[in-house]
């Protein structure tokens, strides 16, 4: 009997001793996951007030490699969103743009005709046409004008209906140089941009 007793005291202790120490790990996990979470808590703490203070930042100045403000069509117009970015103390640079600008299609009688403008309109007034001119020399060399339409199809539709009566013409696209201007700039305040837009 006192071998037995003496066996479960044993086994008892043991389990005590088991169960303080799995106490005090447990203690110490504790701790050392409280301490893991203060750590992250102060590290995403910072990372908001990083990014706060990022977007304070940039609601105070727009920050681009560089920006292009425009097309502006005219001397004007640049003239005026520059005296904005001058008085604002924006720097920039104007680049000027050269294109081409398509403003219709000018049905005009074939360059095959000899015969003088003259004789040109009389023939193709007997033919039935109407609406019709000469060309200045110096340009068309005194060809006779059909008329201008906006897109190439109408243009299409006149000349197919003058081959009809007899009379060849061909379509030339009209087109014009124009300029665009462009401002670039570093760097622009949002009240600023809101007065170029």
């Amino acid at each position: 009997m006192n071998t037995q007793e003496n066996d479960r005291t044993q086994v008892s202790s043991h389990k005590a001793s088991l169960a303080i120490t799995e106490s005090q790990d447990g203690g110490a996990l504790k701790v050392e996951q409280a301490e893991n979470r203060d750590a992250s808590r102060g590290e995403a703490q910072k990372a908001e007030l990083d990014e706060l203070e990022s977007v304070e930042n940039e609601s105070i100045v727009i920050k681009t490699q560089q920006r292009k403000l425009g097309p502006y069509t005219s001397q004007t117009q640049l003239l005026k969103a520059t005296q904005i970015l001058e008085k604002n103390d924006v720097h920039y640079t104007v680049d000027v743009v050269d294109r081409t600008e398509k403003i219709g299609y000018m049905v005009v009688s074939s360059n095959d005709y000899t015969q003088n403008t003259a004789i040109l309109l009389t023939q193709f007034t007997k033919a039935g046409v109407k609406d019709m001119g000469p060309l200045p020399k110096s340009s068309y060399g005194g060809r006779i004008s059909f008329g201008v339409y906006k897109g190439p199809v109408q243009a299409e539709t006149r000349k197919v209906k003058l081959f009809e009566l007899g009379i060849n013409a061909e379509v030339i696209p009209r087109s014009k140089q124009v300029k665009t201007y462009w401002l670039s700039v570093d760097k622009i305040t949002p009240s600023v941009l809101d007065r170029l837009i």
